[in-house]
């Protein structure tokens, strides 16, 4: 059993990471809103430290992604972004169809 979620597999290959995006918005992103700003934002540490910034904030939205399979899927998906800096931390929250 794996306890530290930064080792290694066995394989050879590196875990995921949860900044790693494993997935291509294939559409504009719709729906946009805003979960969290600022201290309400639970990494706000990391984001500030790893990139720099100061306004940061949590969005959410839905848009169809290129899966690696090349499926096109319709997903809700959240991120990171902070002016200056872009937007980072990409994830897809749940999958609409």
């Amino acid at each position: 059993m794996r306890t530290n979620r930064s080792e290694a597999d066995g394989d050879g290959t590196e875990p995921v990471k949860w900044w790693q995006m494993y997935f291509e918005i294939a559409v504009e992103i719709s729906e946009i809103g805003t979960i969290a700003t600022g201290r309400g934002i639970r990494r706000l540490r990391f984001l500030r430290k790893r990139y720099g910034g100061r306004n940061w904030r949590k969005q959410k939205g839905v848009a169809a992604v290129r899966l690696p399979g090349g499926s096109i899927r319709q997903a809700e998906v959240h991120w990171y972004e902070a002016h200056g800096v872009g937007q980072k931390g990409w994830k897809i929250k749940r999958f609409l169809d």
